[in-house]
């Protein structure tokens, strides 16, 4: 989640048409970039304790950003559906473990 927050901020925040997309990013972007705002030694520390662990994760976290990418390309209005309902399911799915373990 880390490098994702990172990441977002960072790709966002960096394109030209922030000054205008930044007007309508509203409290998900926030959510979603909460973790970017940490202290940077902090982030560092993290990420040179967990190598291993985080380059792995970026790389499964690439193969779904182009698995999404493709079916948005193909325009495949069923399978993009699917993939986020699976999404939807698998946190469901979290929240409802995570719940029973509070």
């Amino acid at each position: 989640p880390l490098i994702l927050s990172s990441a977002l901020v960072t790709t966002t925040t960096d394109s030209p048409s922030w000054p205008e997309v930044s007007k309508l990013a509203a409290t998900g972007y926030r959510d979603l970039t909460r973790l970017a705002s940490q202290h940077p030694r902090m982030n560092r520390d993290i990420c040179t304790t967990n190598r291993e662990n985080i380059i792995a994760w970026i790389d499964e976290f690439i193969k779904e950003l182009s698995r999404f990418r493709q079916l948005i390309a193909d325009d495949s209005e069923e399978e993009i559906e699917q993939a986020f309902i699976q999404a939807r399911q698998a946190r469901q799915r979290w929240v409802d473990e995570h719940a029973k373990t509070d």
